[in-house]
């Protein structure tokens, strides 16, 4: 059996099948990258104050204050879509780019908007 595809019908094909791809894989993606940085730089304990200046400690410090979009899924309970959706109409925190591929929401942005809503 032979199908016959235009090419713009094989762009939507393989668009689709990307998408469906990244849907299974990004969380998978999100989990290796957390633990692969919690394995290579752990948390400072009492005895590291004296490294607060440190590049290790900022870049820890940094993740802190930086969620994914996994982190907020969780914090917020919202679906990526919602998440999307109300970011769109400017009614959520903006995303800011950290990389080509990888995108990041501010701690403290998030909380101040969580606190909105409880409050409302």
């Amino acid at each position: 059996m032979k199908i016959e595809l235009s090419t713009l019908e094989m762009q939507a094909l393989s668009s689709a099948i990307v998408a469906e791809a990244m849907k299974i894989l990004a969380p998978r993606l999100d989990a290796l990258e957390r633990a692969l940085l919690q394995r290579a730089l752990p948390p400072p304990t009492s005895h590291d104050q004296s490294q607060q200046g440190s590049p290790s400690v900022k870049s820890a410090q940094y993740r802190r204050d930086v969620l994914r979009r996994s982190d907020l899924q969780e914090i917020t309970g919202l679906s990526p879509s919602t998440i999307a959706r109300l970011e769109n109409k400017g009614l959520f925190p903006a995303r800011v780019q950290l990389s080509t591929k990888r995108v990041g929401w501010s701690r403290t942005e998030v909380d101040r908007w969580l606190e909105q809503r409880q409050a409302a």
